[in-house]
Formats: C-alpha cells, sequence, structure tokens
C-alpha cells in the first residue's frame, strides 16, 4: 500500500466541504490518510476514536456524500480517484472485494456510486474500478512503449555499421521505410535490409510483403502498440509472412 496521500483542492476547497464541521474535515483527512489504495477503510471507528471525533462526524460526511458506510462496517471514500491517481507498479487492490464489487466509478467526476444506489441519476454512466485500473494499465504500457522506443532510437546508432552499403540499396531501403507504419530502428532495418539483398532477397519480394503487411493491419484495425517495429520486421524476414488481405475493400475506403 502507498505511503503518500493526497487531497485534491476541488474536493477539499469546495464550499460543501468547508461548511462542514471541523472534526468532520478533520476525519476526512484522517480517514483518506489511512485508506488503502481502493480508497476503503476497514476500521472507521476505530480511526475516529484515534482522531477525537464522533460517530455525528461518519454520519456528517455520509449524509453530504463523501463517504460510503456499508453494512459490513467498511467505509469507501467516495471522492478517492479525484484525490488519489496510484502507478500499478505501487497499486495494490484493497482486501474488501465484496465492497468494491457493490461500487462502480462515474468518469465525469471520478466519483463512487452504489450500483443499487435509489437515488442515482437515471442514464449516469458507471465504470466498474476493476475496468479504471485496466485502463490505467494500458495507459502506462503505451507510455512504457513510447519510452522504449525512444530508447531504442538513441541506441541503434552505436549498433550497426551501415557505413559502406550501397547508395543503390539505400535508396531502395529509404522508399520501403516511408511506407512502413512504426519507424522505430531505422540503422538496425537497414543493415538487415542489406543483409537480405545480399543474401539473394529481391527488392520486388519484400515490398509486396511490406504491402500485404500493411493491408492485414488496416484490415485488422491493429493498434498502434501491437504494430512490429521496422527493426524487427525486417530483421526477421517478416515480408515472408502469409497475411490475410482484402486489397479490393481497401481500394474503396482509402
Amino acid at each position: 500500500m502507498a505511503r503518500r496521500r493526497m487531497f485534491s483542492l476541488d474536493i477539499v476547497d469546495s464550499d460543501q466541504f468547508t461548511d462542514l464541521p471541523a472534526t468532520a474535515r478533520l476525519l476526512y483527512y484522517e480517514l483518506g490518510v489511512r485508506a488503502d489504495d481502493d480508497g476503503f477503510v476497514g476500521n472507521p471507528r476505530k480511526i475516529t476514536r484515534f482522531a477525537e471525533c464522533s460517530e455525528d462526524d461518519i454520519k456528517i460526511l455520509e449524509d453530504k456524500g463523501f463517504i460510503y458506510m456499508f453494512d459490513s462496517g467498511v467505509l469507501a471514500i467516495r471522492n478517492w480517484l479525484a484525490n488519489n491517481q496510484l502507478r500499478n507498479d505501487r497499486y495494490h487492490e484493497t482486501y474488501y472485494k465484496n465492497e468494491k464489487n457493490m461500487i462502480g466509478v462515474n468518469l465525469n467526476n471520478k466519483t463512487y456510486y452504489l450500483y443499487d444506489d435509489s437515488g442515482l441519476p437515471e442514464g449516469l454512466p458507471l465504470v466498474a474500478l476493476d475496468e479504471i485500473r485496466r485502463k490505467k494499465n494500458n495507459e502506462e504500457e503505451e507510455k512504457e512503449e513510447e519510452y522504449n522506443s525512444e530508447q531504442l532510437k538513441e541506441e541503434e546508432y552505436n549498433t550497426f555499421d551501415v557505413s559502406d552499403i550501397d547508395p543503390i540499396i539505400i535508396n531502395q531501403f529509404e522508399f520501403l521505410w516511408n511506407k512502413y507504419p512504426k519507424k522505430v530502428g531505422k540503422k538496425e532495418a537497414l543493415y538487415y535490409y542489406n543483409q537480405a539483398i545480399k543474401n539473394g532477397e529481391s527488392f520486388d519480394i519484400i515490398e509486396q510483403g511490406l504491402d500485404n503487411y500493411i493491408d492485414y493491419l488496416k484490415n485488422d484495425g491493429t493498434p498502434d502498440i501491437h504494430i512490429k517495429y521496422g527493426s524487427n520486421w525486417f530483421k526477421n524476414e517478416c515480408w515472408n509472412d502469409e497475411y490475410e488481405t482484402n486489397n479490393h475493400y481497401f481500394d474503396d475506403i482509402f
């Protein structure tokens, strides 16, 4: 569990919050710094006593929409996601999974709502907490992929010697590289293209294989994160792969 917590001024600087009694505001902070990584507290009454607050303060926070109290005695801080966003490598799922499955998140205000809340506004879209975490995980993977791409660009120039490649081969490669959808690892790709040509492969075969791959990506709707680096495509001689294409379909829409 993370050892640091934050509080959004959008919440604690609002009139709704500042109008609360001082003891209720204090209790909100105490609960916030002791909640788990999903915003759940398993011992709210102990914390209330420790903070020298009262059961009335818990009731006030619940009535004003800052917390949920479950029949189990577990408490959830409703604005948790507005206050805290944890990276996946620091996140630990709550122990209170039954209570977690009872709530969803409105993405517009990052607030927890009970699925069976009779006062829930009609048509309010809710997303499960696990879905929020999956979305965040995908975003982090994309950022890591982008970072790794930049690192590869920086490192590639120190690895492969392409100084003696025939200018005609370089021009052929540049033509193919301009087509390739994920331009990562150019120098490495040029090195392996040159090796393929020296080993008897033809430009026409490689170009046709690349066109088939591009058509396949469009037809399949492949997300960018799953497209091969250019360096890997040339290194693994992927022009020899068999791709299911539908060229007539794409002639109509592209």
